[in-house]
Protein backbone atom coordinates (compact mmCIF):
# COMPACT_ATOMS: atom_id res chain seq x y z
CA UNK A 1 0.00 0.00 0.00
CA UNK A 2 1.71 3.71 -1.00
CA UNK A 3 0.98 6.45 1.53
CA UNK A 4 0.11 9.84 0.96
CA UNK A 5 3.36 11.06 2.42
CA UNK A 6 5.58 8.31 0.23
CA UNK A 7 3.59 9.91 -3.06
CA UNK A 8 4.55 13.41 -1.74
CA UNK A 9 7.87 12.58 -1.36
CA UNK A 10 8.60 10.66 -4.69
CA UNK A 11 11.55 12.66 -6.44
CA UNK A 12 12.66 12.24 -9.89
CA UNK A 13 16.61 12.80 -10.01
CA UNK A 14 15.69 14.99 -12.66
CA UNK A 15 14.23 17.81 -10.53
CA UNK A 16 16.74 17.74 -8.66
CA UNK A 17 19.61 18.08 -12.02
CA UNK A 18 17.34 20.43 -13.61
CA UNK A 19 17.49 23.02 -10.45
CA UNK A 20 21.78 22.11 -10.15
CA UNK A 21 21.67 23.05 -14.13
CA UNK A 22 19.26 26.49 -13.54
CA UNK A 23 21.91 27.27 -10.78
CA UNK A 24 25.25 26.83 -12.73
CA UNK A 25 23.12 28.12 -15.83
CA UNK A 26 24.62 24.91 -17.69
CA UNK A 27 23.23 23.93 -20.65
CA UNK A 28 21.41 20.22 -21.03
CA UNK A 29 24.37 19.85 -23.60
CA UNK A 30 27.18 21.32 -22.20
CA UNK A 31 25.98 19.14 -18.96
CA UNK A 32 25.84 16.21 -21.46
CA UNK A 33 29.38 16.89 -23.19
CA UNK A 34 30.76 17.37 -19.16
CA UNK A 35 29.58 13.95 -18.66
CA UNK A 36 30.84 12.47 -21.92
CA UNK A 37 27.05 11.38 -22.70
CA UNK A 38 24.73 11.89 -25.22
CA UNK A 39 22.75 14.98 -25.02
CA UNK A 40 19.67 11.96 -26.34
CA UNK A 41 20.75 10.59 -22.99
CA UNK A 42 20.82 13.07 -20.67
CA UNK A 43 17.51 14.42 -22.44
CA UNK A 44 15.80 11.18 -21.21
CA UNK A 45 16.61 11.29 -17.87
CA UNK A 46 15.96 15.04 -17.89
CA UNK A 47 12.46 14.31 -19.15
CA UNK A 48 12.00 11.28 -16.76
CA UNK A 49 12.07 8.88 -19.62
CA UNK A 50 15.44 7.54 -18.55
CA UNK A 51 17.28 6.48 -15.06
CA UNK A 52 20.07 7.24 -13.45
CA UNK A 53 22.48 4.44 -13.73
CA UNK A 54 25.70 3.81 -11.35
CA UNK A 55 28.00 5.17 -14.01
CA UNK A 56 25.96 8.18 -14.62
CA UNK A 57 25.59 8.81 -10.80
CA UNK A 58 29.53 8.75 -10.88
CA UNK A 59 29.72 11.28 -13.74
CA UNK A 60 27.37 13.61 -11.91
CA UNK A 61 28.70 13.38 -8.16
CA UNK A 62 31.90 13.77 -10.34
CA UNK A 63 30.63 16.87 -11.78
CA UNK A 64 28.64 18.31 -8.72
CA UNK A 65 30.50 16.72 -5.65
CA UNK A 66 29.00 14.66 -3.54
CA UNK A 67 27.95 10.79 -3.50
CA UNK A 68 26.92 8.59 -6.43
CA UNK A 69 24.89 6.96 -4.05
CA UNK A 70 22.93 10.33 -3.19
CA UNK A 71 21.61 9.93 -6.96
CA UNK A 72 20.80 5.86 -6.92
CA UNK A 73 18.98 5.74 -3.47
CA UNK A 74 16.80 8.99 -5.24
CA UNK A 75 16.47 6.86 -8.52
CA UNK A 76 15.64 3.54 -6.39
CA UNK A 77 13.04 5.28 -4.72
CA UNK A 78 11.06 7.03 -7.13
CA UNK A 79 11.21 3.73 -9.17
CA UNK A 80 10.08 1.89 -6.00
CA UNK A 81 7.20 3.97 -5.11
CA UNK A 82 5.77 4.02 -9.01
CA UNK A 83 5.77 0.08 -9.34
CA UNK A 84 3.77 0.01 -5.97
CA UNK A 85 1.16 2.64 -7.64
CA UNK A 86 0.91 -0.10 -10.49
CA UNK A 87 0.24 -2.54 -8.24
Amino acid sequence: MTTKRSKELNVHPSDILKDLLENEKLSISNFSKLLNISRVTMYKVINKRGSITPNLAIRIAYVFGGNPDFWLRLQRKYDLINAEKGR
